[in-house]
């Protein structure tokens, strides 16, 4: 099944070298000495400290340069929600604990923004155009959406095994757990997030596509196997509630399609940044922090 990558989730080290108070307030006693918050903080500036420093120049240009509006970060969140399954407030909890946050505001601050900025910069440095004929396109894709689980196994036979326990009442969600092979799955019952067209395989799209809720397919053959399917749901989506994710996504595609062909794009774009900012290195210390690979994150 095809996955629609994420706008460039990460989880950072968000050192903020830059905001640290440097003293000499001491961290940890031993009986050899003890470790102060000055140690500390030459210990991550000599590790991390170019990486940082470039990340938080880039950041600097970005923001000054472009704005995102909460619009958009609620709207990127909503794809995240989706990628990830997320519909409840417990799994979204569960879900901003993996990367270490407590509060969702802070988690799109942090991890949003930054990544929508950036393929602002890319759209404005290939003159980008996203349309209302581009945005109309994309949900026809996305319109209709089905909330499936699937069992996937390795024969046919196996796949017929598994209907026939169904059938005599057994439990999705245990048979998921003992017969499936797609990990990232079993475990949940075979759940998958909701999904439109183009999104999953032909043959597993078109079984989707095609059953009623509460259904059970024949097994469905595909690259990776056998699948039981089950649909549990189906809605239509409207045009304006899913306006701007769909500008997100459909930029997404572009940027994506343009890296496959120019590998050197996100470099180009931050040199070009770089050059429109004036940026000017004031420490011979981080002199060459631009000449190795850029950090910029595509949101892609």
């Amino acid at each position: 099944m095809k996955k629609w990558a994420t706008l460039g989730i990460i989880a950072s080290l968000s050192l903020a070298l830059s905001a640290c108070s440097i003293g000499d307030k001491t961290l940890v006693e031993t009986n050899e000495g003890n470790v102060t918050q000055e140690d500390l903080h030459k210990s991550l500036e000599k590790t991390y400290g170019k990486d940082q420093l470039t990340q938080l120049v880039i950041e600097k240009i970005l923001e000054g340069k472009y704005k995102v509006s909460d619009k958009e970060i609620d709207a990127f969140f909503e794809i995240v929600k989706k990628q990830y399954n997320l519909s409840t407030k417990a799994e979204i909890t569960s879900f901003l604990a993996q990367y270490k946050y407590t509060s969702l505001e802070k988690f799109k601050e942090e991890q949003l923004k930054m990544p929508i900025l950036t393929n602002k910069a890319i759209a404005d440095y290939k003159k980008i155009k996203i349309t209302d004929s581009d945005l109309k396109k994309e949900f026809e894709n996305e319109k209709e959406q089905v909330k499936v689980r699937h069992i996937l196994v390795d024969s046919e036979e196996k796949a017929k095994e598994v209907i026939d326990k169904l059938n005599k009442g057994e439990k999705f969600e245990d048979l998921a757990a003992s017969y499936s092979t797609d990990q990232a799955t079993s475990q949940n019952g075979g759940e998958l997030p909701w999904f439109g067209k183009n999104v999953m395989n032909a043959e597993f799209e078109k079984a989707a596509f095609e059953l009623k809720p509460n259904t059970i397919s024949a097994p469905v053959k595909s690259a990776e196997g056998y699948h039981v399917i089950e649909v549990e749901k189906r809605k239509t989506l409207k045009y304006e509630d899913i306006k701007e994710q769909l500008r997100l996504t459909v930029l997404s595609n572009e940027i994506n399609q343009l890296q496959t062909s120019d590998q050197n794009l996100y470099d180009d774009v931050l040199k070009k940044l770089r050059k429109d900012a004036g940026v000017s290195i004031k420490s011979d210390d981080y002199k060459d922090i631009f000449s190795t690979s850029s950090t910029i994150t595509p949101s892609n």
